[in-house]
């Protein structure tokens, strides 16, 4: 998250850079993204990537129980302390997180076979068991980066966070290369996450001398953990919220369609990243203006930034409706993923609609109302599951993208609503 320092400017040099870095490796993301689900297309079919889209969801899904919010917990006390306290943290973070995540990977090993029995998928088990090891080398991962992001170092956690994706796809390349048994995929999240973890350690090694006590040092692991443990289920619900329309299709339809349905999906994840990206940039601002009830900051910052977001939406409508199809063809890849057309259009022009709010769906917790923020968010999720349910077994992979783009519009009207009980705020007003 992009959080200058009280002392800093909004434009200053230090938090423009940092943000700039962090566009560049969400561009990096979105790339590799694409280029994963390329290659898993061209080397294998929609089946495979529909059994690697339900490894991925398992393993996100499992990666937010193996971190036990502990990666939030080294955010905050790293970002509040000086170097040498933030190393302490550092230490203490990792020697809770490593067993937890050890002890995630063995139930998620254990609970493979039922998983891939829930969703009638015999190799989703396979997969998923090559996937679990990673999940220990994820959690390091992230309470790493977070200790870095407590630090500010934006730009070394923008290189990280683009390294992450950019090794799963060498990965997935290397294992395409050298069998076509899509299980194999599993492990591609393993051996990323590992390479992950050895660039950190290396780059920036821990310092083992402890150095001199100090007040913050003081934080105790079991404070560390609590804390950790109270942050986790926005996470988890965070997590779920994105990934609903994937668990519910892998339950109710074939591996092929989930393939096809994903293939469409990932491009919508790009174009969220950059509102994910807009977001972190406006929350300080945000959580100031609203510490100071200066509703007419607000007002004035979503007014700003509304008409690039449409702009930017709009682009995107029209690229799917007139780029997409030939976009396909010239891959000659129409033939496998041509039925990825309609979700997408659906699930773009549900996001173009929502586009101007989402960047504020964290209005609620930067105006102190973090349960309005947790309440919102899980009827969301609900009643896209729900959604899900209803509309996939009559529509098919169409049903999930009507319920995940009814969903960006349920949060989008959330926002709006409940910003303008709460605090007086209307942020589709022109001010």
């Amino acid at each position: 998250m992009v959080q200058p320092p009280s002392s800093e400017g909004a434009g200053s040099p230090a938090v423009s850079s940092g943000l700039a870095a962090n566009y560049a490796a969400m561009a990096v993301v979105g790339a590799a993204g694409i280029v994963i689900n390329l290659l898993i297309a061209a080397s294998a079919d929609a089946s495979a990537l529909g059994l690697f889209s339900q490894t991925y969801v398992t393993f996100v899904v499992a990666a937010q129980l193996a971190t036990g919010g502990l990666h939030y917990a080294t955010l905050r006390w790293s970002a509040i302390g000086d170097r040498q306290e933030a190393e302490s943290v550092r230490r203490k973070a990792l020697s809770l997180v490593i067993p937890l995540s050890i002890a995630v990977a063995g139930i998620t090993v254990a609970l493979s076979g039922p998983i891939a029995r829930a969703v009638d998928s015999p190799e989703l088990g396979d997969s998923v068991r090559l996937a679990a090891v990673g999940l220990v080398f994820h959690a390091i991962n992230k309470v790493l980066l977070a200790h870095h992001n407590g630090l500010r170092q934006m730009k070394v956690f923008a290189v990280f966070q683009a390294c992450r994706v950019v090794f799963l796809a060498i990965a997935v390349a290397v294992i395409l290369a050298m069998t076509t048994d899509a299980r194999w995929l599993g492990a591609a999240l393993t051996v990323g996450e590992l390479t992950l973890t050895l660039a950190i350690l290396t780059a920036h090694p821990p310092q083992l001398r402890r150095g001199r006590a100090s007040p913050i040092t003081v934080v105790t692991h079991r404070q560390l953990l609590s804390f950790g443990l109270k942050s986790f289920g926005g996470g988890l619900v965070q997590e779920l919220n994105a990934r609903v329309d994937v668990i519910a299709l892998a339950v109710l339809v074939s591996d092929k369609d989930v393939g096809i349905y994903t293939f469409a999906a990932t491009l919508i994840e790009g174009a969220l990243q950059l509102l994910i990206v807009l977001r972190n940039n406006l929350n300080p601002f945000l959580a100031k203006a609203l510490a100071k009830n200066d509703i007419a900051a607000v007002e004035e910052l979503a007014s700003k930034f509304r008409p690039w977001i449409l702009f930017a939406s709009g682009g995107l409508v029209a690229s799917t409706v007139f780029i997409y199809k030939p976009a396909l063809r010239l891959a000659g890849l129409h033939d496998q993923f041509g039925n990825s057309w309609p979700p997408l259009l659906i699930l773009v022009l549900g996001l173009a609609v929502a586009s101007p709010l989402l960047p504020f769906d964290q209005v609620f917790l930067l105006g102190g109302r973090p349960g309005l923020q947790t309440g919102v968010i899980a009827s969301v999720i609900c009643s896209n599951l729900a959604l899900n349910f209803v509309l996939i077994p009559i529509l098919g992979i169409e049903g999930a993208a009507l319920s995940t783009a009814a969903s960006f519009v349920a949060m989008a009207v959330a926002i709006w609503m409940f910003a303008r009980k709460s605090f007086g705020v209307s942020l589709i007003q022109s001010t």
